[in-house]
């Protein structure tokens, strides 16, 4: 495969990750704060504010692609990353159809769930979960030097998150949502391996 070939391919990888990370912060934080107090008569905002969001995204990766960063500000970016993906993951709204049942230790039961009459909602927030872990995988493997710790503190990172949510009753602890971090959290990784 050559650069330009492979190069294409990973600018296409991050439209498809800008477009799905817009889905999620639409979906989690901005539909509510848009458009909680107006009801619009059509699906065209929210498709124009998520396709603005994408392209937004897109452009922020490019930019810091094609550019040298300082540590100070990838260290800046990490931070406030953390805490939208914090108060993302862990103050979003209580999912009232999981509220029977806090713990869902069978993956392939949520995969069913996708083709249920809620699997249009499920299949945002599992797109959304590997998107916002993303970014987190490439700036946590930035900061590691050591590959195996990388996929420990990963997996340490999933289940923590989902730990959380079941002690504190901010959602469910779901082995399909650890699987869907963990891939966003390793498909960021693999891309700070392709361009560093």
């Amino acid at each position: 495969m050559t650069k330009k070939t492979s190069s294409i391919l990973i600018s296409i990888l991050l439209l498809i990750i800008s477009l799905v990370l817009a889905q999620a912060i639409c979906l989690f934080i901005t539909d509510d704060l848009i458009f909680g107090f107006f009801s619009p008569a059509s699906e065209i905002p929210y498709i124009a504010s998520r396709l603005f969001g994408g392209a937004v995204i897109f452009f922020i990766f490019m930019f810091f692609k094609n550019m040298k960063i300082s540590k100070v500000q990838i260290h800046i970016m990490g931070i406030a990353y953390f805490f939208l993906l914090v108060s993302a993951v862990l103050f979003k709204s209580p999912l009232s159809y999981n509220s029977s049942r806090p713990i869902n230790i069978n993956p392939i039961s949520s995969i069913m769930d996708l083709f249920g009459s809620d699997g249009y909602y499920l299949s945002l927030i599992s797109l959304g979960n590997f998107a916002l872990f993303v970014p987190a995988g490439l700036y946590f493997s930035y900061l590691a030097k050591a590959q195996k710790k990388v996929m420990f503190g990963f997996l340490f990172i999933s289940i923590s998150l989902e730990a959380v949510q079941l002690i504190f009753k901010l959602g469910v602890f779901d082995t399909f949502d650890i699987i869907t971090t963990f891939l966003g959290l390793l498909t960021g990784f693999g891309i700070h391996k392709y361009i560093s």
